[in-house]
């Protein structure tokens, strides 16, 4: 709970004011006898709200602001923690400051955690939900409450629409966590619902549109996969005979190429015949014949030189011709070995080319993706149909737990209404208000045949006052206007109601002298904060007007 406020602008004739201490139930701001306005009591509310991570306050008090100077808001609260101490200040607003107790700042956070904390302070668990949220449209002060407050009491702000209104009044209430857990899985259908139709939407694949089209795609897949067998029946026919064209090819490639080797052998065994031969030479010298001279006197010497002579001449002829014949065969054989290289790559090529028509391949791989995409085109279909089934069924939970949800709570606000209209009217017979939550999107709320002010503004204290009671929210603060039309008697019971209250309820009254010595007591014990003009304002003195010497 909100534990002490202060701040070093709050005057007292003069002095600064000491903390402003709370505690459990009614917290009472206390005007004057007379009812002096423009005191601080709707102001001082406005920075319970400000402590309350509330921006109200700076947008509009922004005359006073300027008019007091920059002030800085320190408050604390009680938790099963112990205390925590912040402090917030008019030229920094978004940032508030974790102090320790002396109001020293340890750090700064952003409001927007802050606001988180503060649901952590109270222990409040309900999911997708913010402080902020719970308590606004709770917060009945002077400016900020929305001008239709007695047709939509659950209205935080102007332009808020009823579907608004309706979400935040089921968050405060327990059942919300069943309302939240059917929502989100009705979301988590709707979201996958969106997935399938933006990957139509993109052309990534489409849905089939109808069971017509999902049935046409089914022929065709049908169609499709007759062609299929066709083609690979057709395909394995190619297949053995481009085999046997294969065999027969590379049959009589190796029959070339091995006449081709025979004849390479041939002409290595000519040219070793010939290089045998290059090797026979005539070797008589001239000093053999002279010794042949010895034993035949008449021998004819240079006959022989001749007969010499020409043996050489002759075999220098035979060497030119073998060179030449080598010559001409080793041509041959370069060119026969160049010619059973190209057989054998021709032998290799056959053999590692492919058995099968790529026309076909080509034609079953197009046919197959046809298949594959009008399957996928019919799956997503019937995943569409059965998230559309589960969205449906989903829808009608959450729809029958969110009637249900409201139905309890609504049937227990109404109730509590009831019991409290009496306790302030005095008996049955006044009509109680009537909160009726039709659907998600429409309410009414009405106090009956009675439409004076008096009565309405009536209507919404009981209505806040059962919810305070029924529900999570963590306090209620309500501004002197909303008794300003009430009957007094009414306003009595009304008081006797918020000293009922645990939770804490911070109040603005004034003309206490008016009601009864009881009631007075009441206030008297439950006072936070006495008002009233001549220096004892919020500020010391009455904001807009100059002092004495002008200022």
């Amino acid at each position: 709970m909100l534990l002490e406020l202060s701040c070093d602008a709050f005057k007292s004739y003069g002095e600064i004011r000491k903390n402003i201490v709370f505690h459990e139930g009614l917290n009472a701001v206390v005007g004057g006898k007379r009812g002096a306005n423009s005191i601080g009591k709707s102001t001082f509310l406005m920075l319970i709200d400000f402590a309350f991570g509330g921006d109200d306050y700076i947008v509009d008090n922004i005359t006073d602001i300027k008019e007091v100077g920059p002030h800085t808001v320190k408050f604390a609260f009680q938790t099963e923690q112990g205390i925590k101490y912040f402090s917030r200040s008019t030229q920094t607003p978004y940032n508030v400051n974790i102090c320790d107790e002396n109001y020293e700042v340890l750090r700064t956070i952003n409001i927007q955690k802050y606001r988180k904390t503060l649901l952590d302070i109270y222990g409040i668990s309900i999911p997708d939900t913010s402080f902020r949220d719970m308590v606004a449209n709770f917060i009945r002060v002077h400016p900020r409450t929305p001008s239709k407050l007695i047709e939509s009491p659950l209205q935080a702000a102007m332009g808020q629409s009823r579907a608004e209104q309706i979400i935040k009044f089921e968050k405060i209430f327990k059942s919300y966590k069943e309302i939240n857990a059917l929502k989100k899985a009705y979301d988590e259908f709707d979201s996958q619902l969106k997935t399938l139709s933006n990957a139509g939407k993109y052309n990534f694949i489409k849905a089939a549109p109808n069971v017509t089209a999902f049935k046409r795609n089914q022929d065709i897949i049908k169609n499709l996969r007759l062609k299929i067998e066709e083609l690979r029946d057709e395909s394995a026919k190619d297949l053995l005979t481009t085999k046997a064209v294969k065999d027969d090819s590379t049959r009589e490639l190796i029959t070339v190429i091995n006449n081709l080797k025979d004849k390479k052998g041939f002409l290595h065994s000519q040219i070793r015949a010939i290089e045998r031969n290059q090797d026979l030479k005539v070797k008589v010298k001239k000093q053999n014949f002279e010794q042949l001279q010895k034993f035949f006197p008449n021998l004819n010497v240079e006959y022989l030189d001749q007969v010499e002579h020409f043996h050489k001449n002759l075999v220098n002829i035979l060497n030119k011709e073998f060179k030449d014949s080598i010559k001409e065969l080793q041509d041959q054989l370069s060119i026969i070995n160049e010619t059973i290289s190209g057989l054998e790559d021709k032998v290799k090529e056959v053999n590692q080319s492919p058995a099968i028509n790529m026309v076909l391949i080509e034609k079953i791989g197009r046919y197959d993706n046809e298949i594959q995409n009008l399957k996928n085109s019919n799956d997503l279909f019937l995943q569409s149909k059965e998230l559309k089934k589960k969205k449906s069924e989903s829808k009608g939970q959450w729809d029958k737990a969110v009637k249900k949800g409201l139905d309890i709570s609504q049937n227990n606000v109404n109730q509590a209404m009831r019991d409290m209209n009496i306790e302030v009217c005095g008996n049955s017979e006044v009509s109680p208000p009537v909160l009726n939550i039709k659907d998600g999107k429409h309410y009414t709320f009405n106090t009956s045949a009675d439409t004076g002010t008096g009565s309405e503004y009536k209507g919404t204290i009981l209505f806040d006052l059962a919810c305070l009671r029924l529900s999570e929210l963590p306090f209620l603060i309500h501004d002197s206007l909303m008794f300003s039309n009430i009957e007094v008697d009414r306003v009595q019971n009304i008081i006797k109601l918020y000293n009922k209250q645990i939770k804490q309820v911070f109040i603005a009254i004034d003309k206490v002298d008016e009601l009864d010595p009881d009631i007075q007591e009441i206030i008297k014990s439950n006072q936070v904060l006495k008002l009233d003009r001549g220096g004892n304002e919020l500020f010391g003195r009455t904001l807009g007007v100059k002092n004495k010497r002008g200022e």
